[in-house]
């Protein structure tokens, strides 16, 4: 079920010989995507996994079920999407499709055929197998310490050297679980925001890593808490239902830095050159501060240095 050929005995090929069409295979299954070409290739960050198919084509119509399964099986954690080549030959002519059904996954500017069984089950472990593996195991004394400085870089005293790049969110989001591993919902959040948030789970048996953040102490797990500014004390803990549609909302509040950059501890002595331009813009800026005229690193740092003096009050600078 790769990008070749098409299947023996009902499959069939978009130059040869087509039967009528039989009606939309997925009219009954709203958790079936129908993507367009302004949506292929994907931009959201999240993992889409899309079969070609032919409304006539047999294999096609016995897939069917086990396509209306994955996606109600992988909501949450991958889009699973359906293109009619019938109705838009152009798209499918696009990605290279010979034979129905074809099965493509789209994964960080990549496209992954699939060539395996077809079953339910089959394609779920194909589609989870895709996730990126983006989530830091929170685990020993320097666990946390390690996660809050992808977050927050010079700002952590004393902490590790960050393992990734450092989120532009200047975030942290921590899971806090009795599970062995990190839930595919977890790391398909995490890949979707790869370089944006850090992302991280202290597994069963390592609850111990958090012990002494004192806003986690006492909550029944599993617990979800988001970190800024590479601060151990969390800026706020979650208390919405893990779906994967609520934690992206509230995720997404951290979006540009603006959260974390209100969320930072600043007094006039702090050491304001340790920030990165783009959090001393934002501090700045939620701290009522203009600066028009700043260009250089210097400049923002003497004007948010001012707003400080000032008891950060609002002014025109």
């Amino acid at each position: 079920m790769g990008g070749g050929g098409g299947f023996p005995g009902g499959g069939g090929f978009p130059g040869g010989h087509q039967q009528q069409s039989s009606g939309d295979l997925f009219a009954d299954a709203p958790a079936v995507t129908r993507p367009t070409a302004a949506d292929l290739p994907p931009t959201d960050g999240k993992v889409h996994v899309v079969e070609f198919y032919a409304p006539w084509c047999g294999h096609c119509r016995s897939m069917a079920p086990a396509w209306k399964k994955l996606a109600t099986a992988l909501k949450g954690v991958a889009v699973v999407g359906a293109v009619d080549c019938d109705a838009d030959k152009g798209l499918c002519a696009k990605y290279g499709v010979q034979g129905y059904p074809t099965v493509k996954a789209f994964v960080g500017g990549r496209v992954v055929d699939h060539a395996g069984a077809r079953s339910a089950v089959a394609l779920r472990d194909w589609a989870l197998s895709l996730l990126p593996n983006v989530v830091s195991t929170v685990e020993g004394k320097d666990g946390l310490a390690r996660l809050l400085a992808r977050a927050g870089g010079p700002l952590v005293k004393g902490a590790p050297p960050p393992r990734a790049k450092a989120a532009t969110w200047h975030a942290a989001a921590l899971l806090v679980t009795d599970k062995d591993a990190p839930p595919p919902m977890w790391k398909a959040l995490a890949g979707q925001f790869a370089g944006r948030v850090a992302f991280g789970v202290a597994l069963k048996g390592g609850r111990d890593t958090t012990k002494n953040v004192a806003a986690l102490k006492g909550k029944p797990l599993p617990i979800v808490a988001a970190f800024c500014n590479g601060d151990p004390d969390p800026v706020e803990v979650y208390g919405g239902a893990l779906k994967a549609s609520n934690l992206e909302s509230w995720l997404f509040k951290f979006a540009n830095g603006r959260k974390c950059a209100a969320a930072l501890k600043l007094t006039p002595t702090t050491d304001l050159t340790a920030l990165r331009v783009p959090q001393l813009k934002a501090a700045l800026a939620e701290r009522g501060g203009r600066c028009p005229e700043c260009v250089e690193k210097g400049d923002y740092v003497a004007a948010l240095r001012a707003v400080l003096q000032q008891g950060g009050g609002r002014s025109e600078l």
